[in-house]
């Protein structure tokens, strides 16, 4: 969404309220209904996967190319790149925090 600019937003429009159109009750009745997604405990480790692909109908599977804000005191021990401009192809590289070495280091096949 264009909406969305920064990991804060992301998680909010993940828990957001949302409308569900054209539900119907067993007596065939439509109502209007909503649904939510809450997150009661949190895990020690939060996975946080950024979608960056898109699909439309007319053009397919389209890449994001989109900045997101993320706070500086948030902790990241892995990170996961796509590189390439499309879902069908590209190039993985990922790069992981090593605490005995105080450092990065880069994956790459």
């Amino acid at each position: 969404s264009d909406k969305i600019r920064t990991v804060q937003d992301a998680l909010e429009s993940l828990v957001a309220r949302e409308s569900v159109q054209g539900y119907t009750t067993k007596t065939k009745q439509e109502v209007e209904i909503s649904r939510r997604v809450t997150l009661e405990k949190l895990p020690p480790v939060l996975v946080l996967h950024l979608k960056r692909f898109v699909y439309e109908k007319t053009g397919g599977c389209q890449k994001l190319i989109k900045n997101i804000e993320y706070p500086v005191d948030l902790e990241i021990s892995k990170v996961v790149y796509h590189h390439g401009n499309s879902a069908t192809g590209g190039h993985y590289t990922t790069d992981v925090f090593q605490i005995g070495l105080n450092g990065w280091l880069r994956i790459d096949d």
